[in-house]
């Protein structure tokens, strides 16, 4: 089986991935996630959080071994993968991008979504002056947890932090020597309210994914459906659409 390292998105930290990590690991797979700088518990302070120290803590992970890895990123996580990537090529077995940004060279994750017409871009809160981005609270379970248990939702949510702003405005630097060379496939979600469907299977074919797959859920399938999701993982094929 694979060595399997997670990627979480804005706002959240690697504890989106509890309910995931367990059915990844009975199915023989090696998994690791952990908190991306001043998200999660990591108490990196907002003026030192940069996509390049994003990156600079997955590679940390990635090359603490020789073994390769499949990287799974969600959401803003894309771009951090898509970099890494650049910057790893040789320790990656592959790419996957979980509703996820996967940008072009020289763009940023505003550059992606800017235009996107989705609940979240409806509802996102900007503090110039703690350089933070949050989102109206009334929404957050429309946009992210929608098709979740309840309490489920309600305890994530709990557990959301501000964004810093510096990683999304920071163009990511991509050759097709290196990010090119890497396999990637892309997984849509249905419902998402966060990323719209469409701008995913854009970005995925634009990014040449040499498969993409889909779920029907939120944009959280990791907390809504954890079983689908590992057997997509594992078994890709038996959900090809």
């Amino acid at each position: 089986m694979s060595r399997i390292i997670l990627v979480h998105g804005a706002w959240h930290g690697a504890w989106c991935w509890q309910p995931l990590i367990p059915l990844l690991e009975a199915a023989g797979h090696r998994v690791q996630a952990q908190d991306l700088p001043g998200l999660g518990s990591d108490t990196t302070p907002v003026n030192r959080v940069s996509l390049a120290r994003y990156v600079q803590s997955v590679a940390d992970l990635l090359t603490a071994t020789d073994e390769p890895a499949i990287i799974i990123g969600h959401s803003m996580g894309g771009m951090v993968i898509s970099q890494l990537a650049e910057e790893c090529p040789e320790h990656i077995q592959q790419l996957i991008y979980l509703c996820a940004f996967l940008p072009q060279n020289g763009e940023a994750l505003i550059d992606k979504n800017g235009a996107d017409d989705s609940l979240l871009n409806e509802n996102k809160v900007v503090d110039q002056e703690t350089l933070t981005i949050s989102i109206n609270p009334e929404q957050v379970r429309a946009i992210f947890y929608h098709d979740c248990d309840p309490q489920l939702a309600e305890q994530a949510q709990a557990k959301l932090v501000d964004q810093a702003l510096a990683p999304l405005g920071t163009a990511v630097k991509l050759s097709t020597e290196r990010f090119g060379s890497v396999a990637k496939t892309g997984i849509v979600c249905l419902q998402d309210q966060a990323i719209t469907p469409a701008l995913q299977r854009e970005m995925y074919t634009a990014g040449q994914c040499e498969t993409v797959y889909e779920l029907d859920s939120s944009h959280s399938p990791f907390l809504s459906m954890p079983d689908q999701l590992a057997a997509l993982i594992s078994e890709p094929v038996s959900y090809t659409h």
